[in-house]
């Protein structure tokens, strides 16, 4: 094969081949999230990746963290946590639809969920609990200079 063709043979497996993506650390299936327990450790910046593996939008919320995140079939995104936190939070998986109609019908994705534990829990298709281990960011917020 020439230099041109496999040039040209290059660039279409690059097209078509998956991009790498960062390793899940909760990953959604059709039953829920695969685990009930996840560990996010201290030297992990406050985010956790969800990857949807089930046919249908999928919803992971974090309810006393008043946070939430819809992902798409076979998509990966990045649920951003508040950085001052850690201790135990309860988590539900849920499929978008009964997100959305826990939310009113209004057909649109809330990333400040505002739905309690006692409201997802029967929704949730599982639940579990993030651990987020003490961390030191603490420190990194500025103190104000004494006068």
């Amino acid at each position: 094969m020439t230099a041109p063709g496999v040039l040209v043979l290059a660039v279409l497996v690059a097209a078509v081949w998956p991009t790498p993506t960062s390793a899940a650390d909760v990953v959604l299936t059709q039953t829920g999230c695969h685990a009930t327990q996840y560990h996010l450790s201290s030297t992990r910046g406050p985010a956790l990746e969800v990857l949807n593996n089930a046919d249908e939008s999928m919803v992971f919320v974090l309810p006393d963290l008043d946070n939430s995140i819809t992902v798409s079939p076979g998509k990966q995104a990045t649920i951003e946590l508040q950085p001052f936190v850690w201790g135990p939070f309860t988590f539900f998986c849920l499929t978008g639809r009964a997100h959305i109609d826990l939310a009113g019908g209004s057909g649109t994705d809330m990333p400040g969920c505002g739905l309690d534990a006692y409201i997802l829990g029967p929704h949730a298709l599982s639940s579990g609990t993030l651990h987020i281990e003490r961390h030191a960011r603490m420190e990194l917020i500025p103190t104000p200079p004494m006068s």
